[in-house]
């Protein structure tokens, strides 16, 4: 069980590193895809993908990286409240701008990767050193 949860924590981890990499990379696509749906504007709206989007996961990919390799744990709870905030923000869009089928598939990944970094922190527990 513990294994499976590393895997899936690291797993998740990666993700958080590809969406804020290519975010700082090429800002105008990943603001336009599936995902965020947004046309940045000029210079201001590459450096905003960037910076709010680029940083933001790229951050949420360190503090969990950072977790797995210092086996704190309870760190991971840090991008679990990060990605349901997100899913609780599109929730709430939903119920108020109206419907949108490209919305679904982000909605999903990210509530995965909110209950999956939950889990991780929640149910994994540091190696005890065997004397």
């Amino acid at each position: 069980m513990q294994l499976i949860l590393k895997i899936l924590t690291i797993v998740l981890t990666l993700i958080f590193f590809a969406l804020g990499l290519s975010a700082f990379i090429d800002p105008a696509t990943a603001l336009e895809g599936p995902a965020f749906a947004w046309s940045p504007d000029g210079i201001a709206g590459l450096s905003a993908g960037r910076g709010i989007l680029g940083g933001q996961y790229l951050a949420l990919g360190l503090v969990a990286g950072y977790a797995l390799v210092k086996s704190e744990f309870k760190l991971l709870y840090v991008p679990a409240l990060s990605e349901f905030m997100i899913v609780f923000g599109r929730l709430v869009s939903l119920g108020v701008d109206g419907f949108d089928q490209r919305m679904l598939l982000p909605l999903l990944v990210e509530l995965t990767m909110a209950v999956g970094m939950f889990c991780a922190a929640k149910l994994l527990r540091p190696q005890t050193a065997i004397s």
